[in-house]
């Protein structure tokens, strides 16, 4: 999302661009690259957060102006991204790709 742009003036079709304008990866070496980071990122991130932090510290979110505590917000986040996990491996499923169980569990 831009800065300065308040995704609640947003109308729904400027939400989410179309999947042409999305950023893509050209291999599955650069997509293990981008995660083996973004772990990376997630994990230097969360040790800067106190039990208190996750305990008590409001954080919002530009998708859901509801107020939660950061320990919870957290796990609604893993909770998320569960989702949209099953929804890729159900994907390439369809499309006939050699996927199987231990490829979804990560084995």
């Amino acid at each position: 999302m831009p800065q300065g742009v308040d995704p609640s003036k947003l109308p729904p079709e400027e939400m989410l661009p179309p999947a042409e304008q999305m950023p893509a990866v050209s291999s599955i070496a650069e997509t293990q690259k981008l995660l083996r980071e973004d772990k990376k990122k997630a994990l230097e991130a969360l040790t800067k957060c106190s039990e208190e932090d996750l305990a008590k510290k409001p954080a919002p979110a530009p998708w859901e102006p509801t107020p939660m505590i950061l320990g919870r917000r957290l796990l609604q986040m893993v909770d998320h991204l569960k989702a949209h996990k099953g929804q890729l491996f159900y994907y390439l499923k369809l499309q006939g790709k050699p996927v199987n169980t231990a490829d979804y569990w990560g084995m």
